[in-house]
């Protein structure tokens, strides 16, 4: 089989540096995201546009299906065979002239569609890469501007006062945001799913924000609970820098499965296509040989011929 020409992907490199602002202000400073890088321009081929499909789901359990159409071979061995028609034969041997270019025609066809839908597999995740990152940083820098407009707010708050009343329980402490969140590791798969008429590209690294949304600065109404805002919005900038490197290198891999899963789907039709081919093209081919032996019906004059009668 011809080999199947890919690409590698380009990820987006977004790194994050460490937060510069303190509490109640000051937004971290976040390294820019880079384009993906492009791919070279494609040649223009002559070769008819086939996606394929995808069964839809987690990469690692994905199905490629080409949607070349079906190769036929149309010719009949055995009915070249008993033909007593020199015409027959002779029509037969021109149309066996053209099947190879035939097959390979086809072959083509599944090779060039796949190598097409893999480039649309490498444009998808590198787009995804570069912005989901970017929109991570917009948020966050969404969220810390809410921060900052409330800090005037909030600051003019009272402050919690100690009751002076004898025997009055003493002030009960806002309890700490207990932050149960671990770094993502290992190999998280990603999923590609059909959504309209095309494929979409999900990572399977989580959400770095969760719940927590700018609104939140919008309605506290107490100092402490600013504050614990405020670190909880600084925690952010370590949870962002950890799910991009998750995504990264994630992201990478699913493109490579993917690629496989592609590799897979056209072996699935190819090889068992070309096996056939080849057993009907050798079946064909021997008995036209035979109709050029002394005595067939394509026998040159001086072998001398078989009689020719209608088919």
């Amino acid at each position: 089989m011809k080999a199947m020409k890919t690409t590698l992907i380009a990820t987006a490199a977004i790194g994050l540096v460490a937060a510069i602002g303190v509490q109640f202000g000051g937004v971290p400073a976040f390294a820019q995201a880079a384009a993906p890088t492009a791919a070279p321009a494609p040649t223009t081929s002559s070769i008819p546009v086939h996606a394929g499909n995808f069964s839809g789901g987690k990469i690692d359990s994905l199905v490629y299906t080409p949607s070349c159409p079906v190769f036929n071979f149309d010719m009949d061995a055995a009915a070249i065979q008993d033909s007593t028609s020199r015409t027959y034969v002779e029509g037969e041997k021109r149309r066996f002239e053209a099947v190879r270019e035939k097959w390979d025609s086809y072959e083509d066809c599944l090779l060039k569609n796949a190598e097409r839908d893999i480039e649309t597999i490498r444009v998808s995740l590198g787009d995804y890469s570069l912005s989901t990152s970017n929109a991570e940083v917009a948020k966050y820098t969404a969220m810390a501007k809410k921060g900052s407009e409330n800090v005037e707010r909030v600051g003019k708050l009272p402050a919690p006062k100690a009751s002076k009343k004898k025997g009055a329980p003493e002030p009960v402490e806002v309890a700490p945001v207990v932050d149960t969140w671990v770094d993502p590791t290992g190999r998280l798969v990603g999923t590609w799913t059909l959504s309209g008429d095309k494929y979409v590209y999900q990572s399977g690294c989580p959400d770095a924000f969760g719940s927590f949304t700018g609104e939140a600065f919008d309605t506290v109404q107490s100092r402490e609970g600013f504050n614990a805002l405020s670190s909880q919005l600084n925690g952010l900038v370590k949870k962002i820098g950890a799910v991009q490197n998750c995504r990264k290198e994630n992201l990478e891999l699913d493109y490579e499965d993917l690629q496989k899963v592609v590799q897979a789907g056209v072996d699935a039709v190819f090889v068992p296509s070309k096996t056939a081919f080849e057993k009907e093209y050798s079946a064909v081919r021997f008995q036209l040989n035979q109709h050029q032996m002394p005595g067939g019906l394509l026998a040159p004059p001086e072998m001398g011929r078989a009689p020719a009668k209608k088919a």
